[in-house]
């Protein structure tokens, strides 16, 4: 699928593809719910590929169960892996200071 130029900037992947490993990109994590109907989580694996390929270093933290906003479909409340998901975040930026 060829993706109009205009549309470019709604497709990070497209910018991935291209990244030289030389060009510095910085430490990029990832997170995403496994049962995410806005945006399929295979495009989290897919950017985790370009950026790997790019030796970018990229983490993806996959949060089991739940949607687009991290929670459970339908339920209000933040579950624990959506916890556990924000520790590896401050974690991985702490790491990265």
């Amino acid at each position: 699928m060829v993706v109009p130029e205009v549309h470019h900037d709604l497709f990070p992947q497209i910018y991935f593809d291209g990244l030289k490993p030389t060009e510095g990109f910085p430490p990029t994590m990832l997170v995403h719910g496994t049962a995410d109907e806005l945006v399929p989580f295979e495009e989290s694996v897919m950017t985790l590929n370009q950026l790997r390929k790019a030796e970018v270093d990229v983490q993806l933290v996959a949060v089991p169960g739940v949607d687009h906003w991290l929670r459970f479909p339908g339920k209000i409340e933040s579950p624990v892996e959506t916890e556990q998901a924000h520790d590896q975040v401050v974690a991985f930026v702490g790491a990265c200071l």
